[in-house]
Order: structure tokens, then sequence, then C-alpha cells
């Protein structure tokens, strides 16, 4: 979670923001858990953009992130404090865990970019196959996929 401060509010324009939103300069983390910054796509009729969310709990990214479905989103990185330092870690699938493991390793297993395993809630901990899990997310790096398509 953030707290926001009104000296940190950044005034907006009526016709350049939605009414119910507000926009801010800068918050305060009021916890040092893993935050997720999820990025995905949105399509609208006058165009499309991507959009990036910052999630502070794990509850709140399996809700968005079965809204958007499992290949809507276009990354998703999780920060984290270690030892008293920020750590940025890319990752490139997220599965919930089966029940019967979920106490073990977290409701969420991730698996990192750039590796072929899956590891536990904390990124410690490199977990085994198992039935009953199912894929909540996996991302597509659009900058590849453009590449490959032969946009510019």
């Amino acid at each position: 979670m953030f707290i926001t401060n009104p000296s940190l509010q950044h005034w907006t324009p009526a016709p350049l923001r939605e009414p119910e939103h507000q926009y801010w300069r800068a918050f305060i983390l009021s916890m040092e858990g893993p935050w997720y910054l999820l990025r995905h796509r949105i399509s609208t009729e006058q165009g499309s953009y991507i959009q990036t969310i910052a999630v502070a709990w794990e509850p709140t990214l399996v809700d968005i992130a079965e809204q958007l479905g499992p290949d809507e989103v276009s990354s998703l990185c999780r920060l984290s404090s270690r030892l008293g330092a920020w750590v940025l870690r890319e990752i490139s699938e997220v599965w919930v865990a089966a029940d019967d493991e979920a106490d073990e390793t977290g409701r969420l297993l991730l698996k990192l970019k750039d590796e072929s395993f899956l590891r536990d809630t904390l990124l410690e901990h490199q977990v085994g196959l198992r039935q009953g899990r199912h894929l909540l997310l996996r991302t597509h790096d659009e900058r590849a996929a453009e590449h490959r398509s032969g946009a510019t």
C-alpha cells in the first residue's frame, strides 16, 4: 500500500483527466513488502496505449491478472527490498500454487525471465513439478513481437 500527501498531488486540467481519477507526482510506501509492476495494452476506439499498474498485494495481482487474461500482460517485474537495497526482477510466468503446497511455497509461483523453473513466492527456492497448479499469466515482450513482425 502507499500513502498520498496533498503536497504531492499533481494538478491536472479537467479536460485531460477522468473525473474520478487523482494524479500524484510521488507517493510514500507504507510497507517494505514486494511491489509488482504490471504493464498491459489498453485498446480504445481512439487507439491503444500501454498502462502500468503498481500492485502491493498478491491477491490484488491475482484479481487484475484474471480480469486481463493469461496472455494480456506485456511485462511484469517484482520490486522488493533485500538487506536495505531494492532489487528488481523480471517475471515471465506466474502460476497459482496447488492447494496442498501453498502453505509451503506461498500462493504464487514465479518464473523469472531467462530461467526455466518456478520459484516460491519469496523467490528463495526452486520448486519442482506438481499437479493442481494453474497458469495465471505469461508475459509477452511487445518489443520482440514488433521486431518479429517488422514494425518499428
